[in-house]
């Protein structure tokens, strides 16, 4: 279609599924390691290539039956804090 709006735009995360295209590999992927109960999984890549928006769609794109609850935290301008203030915040 003509009309629709490019989503590949630099700017904030998207958090709507019905904005958010593509990357269906990529979240098979997290569904089959969580699922065969994989302990750490690696998001990495340059600044601004939709790695927050991946974490925010993995809640609405990953089917795992409730077994997890995602939870999104951003550090991004908390790079000085202390290892103790870092944890305590994440036991919040």
């Amino acid at each position: 279609e003509r009309n629709r709006r490019n989503p590949y735009i630099v700017g904030r995360s998207i958090d709507e599924s019905k904005l958010f295209f593509g990357r269906e590999s990529m979240f098979h992927f997290i569904e089959d390691h969580l699922s065969n109960n994989q302990q750490v999984i690696l998001l990495h890549g340059q600044r601004r290539i939709g790695k927050s928006s991946v974490l925010q769609q993995i809640p609405k794109k990953v089917n795992l039956d409730n077994k997890f609850v995602f939870i999104l935290l951003d550090f991004q301008d908390k790079n000085q804090w202390p290892i103790h203030q870092i944890i305590h915040k994440l036991a919040q």
